[in-house]
């Protein structure tokens, strides 16, 4: 996947990327995560820095499970 075709996938949802990610945030982080990863260019690092930015941004940080707060902290090696 890249970038034009999550922009229209997110554009159907809820015309807002932040929006759209906010959604599959709320809904399983694991899957946010994955869907991130799939976009050519986007590794571990990156995908976990916009998901915590994406959390940070919308106050979500009450709604992440704690199993799920991996995704959220960007390694570097």
């Amino acid at each position: 996947m890249g970038l034009v075709e999550l922009a229209k996938m997110s554009y159907e949802e809820s015309a807002n990327l932040l929006l759209f990610f906010r959604s599959k945030i709320e809904k399983y982080v694991p899957d946010a995560f994955i869907l991130l990863r799939k976009i050519k260019g986007i590794g571990d690092k990156i995908a976990a820095f916009i998901l915590r930015d994406v959390v940070t941004v919308l106050s979500l940080e009450e709604k992440i499970p704690r199993q799920h707060q991996v995704f959220l902290q960007p390694v570097d090696r």
